[in-house]
C-alpha cells in the first residue's frame, strides 16, 4: 500500500522489489528468503503482509495477514469486503496501522488521505501501479517504460496529481540517468585511451 510510505518509519517495498531481489539473490524457497532478509545489511524488513484480492458479487474482498519478519509469528489475519476497490485500499492501509498501533496526526493523515483518494479511475489506478512496478527498477529503461504507464494513467484521469507527479519524478530521474550514463562511458573511453596511447 503505497500510501504508507507517507507514515514516519515506514519503508514500503513492494512485490517486485522483493522479486528483483529473489532473483539476484538466486533465492529458492521461502525459509531462504526469510534467512536472507535476516543477514546484515538487508534486515529492513520488519513486516510482510501476504495476501490477494478478490472479486465475488460485485464486491471486493482483500484476505491478508501481517507477519512480523523477527519473530517469524503472524501478528493478525484479517478479510475486508467493499464495493469500492478504493474505500478497500484504505481500509487495509488504517488496518495495518491499526495492527502496529500508530495514530497518524492531522497533517499526516491529510496526506494520506489525499495520496489514497487521488482517482477513482480503476484503470488509471491499474496504469500507475504498473508504472511502479517499472519505476521500483531503478534502470533507464525502467524509468522510461514508468513514464508511459504514468502518462496513459493520466490520459484515464486528467486530476491524478499522484500519476503527474510521478511522471514529472521519471522525466528528472531518465534525465539524470542517462546523464550520469554519458559521462560514466565519456570518462571511461578517455581512460582506455590514455591507457592505450
Amino acid at each position: 500500500n503505497e500510501a504508507l510510505n507517507f507514515v514516519e518509519d515506514f519503508i514500503v517495498i513492494d512485490a517486485s522489489s522483493i522479486n528483483t531481489f529473489i532473483k539476484e539473490k538466486k533465492i529458492s524457497t521461502k525459509e531462504a528468503l526469510i534467512n536472507t532478509l535476516k543477514e546484515k545489511p538487508v534486515n529492513l524488513v520488519d513486516l510482510t503482509i501476504n495476501g490477494n484480492i478478490t472479486e465475488e458479487n460485485n464486491n471486493y474482498i482483500a484476505t491478508f495477514s501481517i507477519i512480523n519478519n523477527k519473530t517469524n509469528q503472524e501478528i493478525k489475519s484479517t478479510k475486508l469486503k467493499s464495493i469500492d476497490i478504493f474505500e478497500l485500499n484504505k481500509q487495509i492501509f488504517f488496518e495495518i496501522l491499526k495492527s502496529q498501533k500508530i495514530v497518524l496526526e492531522d497533517i499526516p493523515k491529510y496526506r494520506v488521505t489525499t495520496f489514497i483518494n487521488s482517482t477513482n479511475d480503476l484503470r488509471a489506478y491499474l496504469n500507475f501501479a504498473k508504472g511502479k512496478e517499472q519505476y521500483n527498477l531503478f534502470t533507464t529503461e525502467g524509468f522510461k517504460e514508468s513514464k508511459k504507464y504514468f502518462e496513459k494513467a493520466i490520459s484515464y484521469d486528467k486530476n491524478y496529481n499522484v500519476a503527474y507527479s510521478y511522471n514529472l519524478e521519471v522525466l528528472t530521474l531518465i534525465a539524470l540517468y542517462s546523464k550520469f550514463e554519458e559521462n560514466f562511458n565519456k570518462t571511461f573511453l578517455n581512460r582506455a585511451e590514455d591507457y592505450l596511447l
